[in-house]
């Protein structure tokens, strides 16, 4: 469980987070140019700080909103997000060696957590006037969180083509992890029905 100073840490070095805050508390003084600044922001994100910044930011949006239709449902997801990549983060950030099987393993479910998050943004934007700050801040973080989703699964073909590679040179079966439930040994070869 992340603690309230891993929470600190990765809202203010994340900074799309506090950004958010601003533009839900002084939405009087909302300037359009902000709009740009925000999607300037995320898409220069690698993934993995894209769904943690948006994930905090919503969370800030969703302790805004009234707690109906959809935004409980949110809020677990966007903590389930920051648990499951937080700590990936953190590691990189206090430059701590990562296991690459961790790594990979957790990378591969980027693209289906995007799509998770943007599904439950949308199911809420449905119920929030189109006017208001959530409504236009949701709107920023689901276009991003869609564009990032793109930038995770040409990430995850690569990975799976190096694999592929990596597998025809070693003379090994060709099945990455995820793709199948049966685990084919060396020597041994597949049988499907």
């Amino acid at each position: 469980m992340m603690n309230n100073k891993d929470l600190a840490l990765m809202t203010t070095r994340l900074h799309v987070p506090l950004i958010i805050r601003d533009m839900m508390e002084h939405s009087q003084g909302y300037a359009k140019d902000i709009d740009y600044n925000l999607h300037d922001i995320i898409s220069d994100m690698q993934p993995d700080a894209a769904i943690l910044s948006i994930a905090l930011g919503v969370q800030y949006i969703c302790a805004k909103l009234p707690k109906e239709s959809f935004v409980p449902s949110l809020e677990v997801a966007c903590d389930r997000i920051i648990e499951d990549y937080g700590p990936l983060w953190l590691a990189h950030v206090n430059d701590q060696e990562i296991d690459n099987v961790y790594l990979i393993d957790l990378l591969t479910h980027l693209p289906e957590d995007f799509d998770t998050l943007n599904e439950f943004m949308d199911l809420v934007m449905a119920y929030v006037p189109e006017d208001s700050m959530a409504y236009k801040i949701l709107d920023i973080l689901s276009t991003q969180a869609s564009a990032h989703n793109l930038i995770a699964e040409t990430f995850i073909e690569a990975i799976e083509a190096h694999y592929q590679e990596e597998m025809k040179a070693l003379n090994m079966p060709q099945s990455f992890a995820g793709n199948d439930n049966v685990v084919a040994f060396p020597g041994c070869a597949a049988r499907h029905n």
